[in-house]
């Protein structure tokens, strides 16, 4: 090893042995404290929102296409929205999102905002869920266009 390098490394061990390891979250309340060894440890509370087919299903035109889409971007952008999208298979679920919201009416009044909903293109279902930290995840736009 060269001479001029031991102070570097040095450093380095001391930095490392100083730092500390970040603080866990604490786990969801409704999770016993005799089966939290069993669940991951970054647990934490989200909302599923099920975008359906009402009782008279209605096209989408256009233009409330792109407020829908405008809408869920902002809440996507805003870190509302965990991840999301379409489902494919024609059937009575169109859609659906996992949603960061402290309460359960707060979750359903975000999903009640979408013009999709309000003008009754959808209906929504919602579901209290719990998953591992999703706040890592990101949905890329493009540039907004003016």
């Amino acid at each position: 090893m060269h001479a001029r390098s031991r102070p570097l490394l040095a450093a380095l061990a001391a930095f490392g042995a100083a730092a500390e390891a970040p603080a866990l979250p604490p786990y969801p309340a409704a999770i016993p404290a005799d089966i939290q060894p069993y669940v991951p440890r970054n647990i934490g509370n989200y909302f599923v929102g099920f975008l359906v087919n009402p009782a008279q299903p209605r096209p989408m035109a256009r233009e409330l296409f792109i407020r829908h889409q405008a809408y869920l971007r902002r809440q996507f952008e805003a870190g509302v929205y965990r991840v999301g999208g379409p489902l494919t298979d024609g059937g009575h679920i169109r859609g659906m999102v996992i949603l960061a919201a402290p309460t359960e009416e707060a979750a359903r009044a975000i999903l009640a905002g979408d013009p999709a909903v309000q003008e009754g293109v959808f209906a929504v279902e919602l579901h209290p869920a719990m998953f591992p930290d999703l706040s890592a995840l990101r949905v890329e736009y493009p540039a907004a266009a003016d």
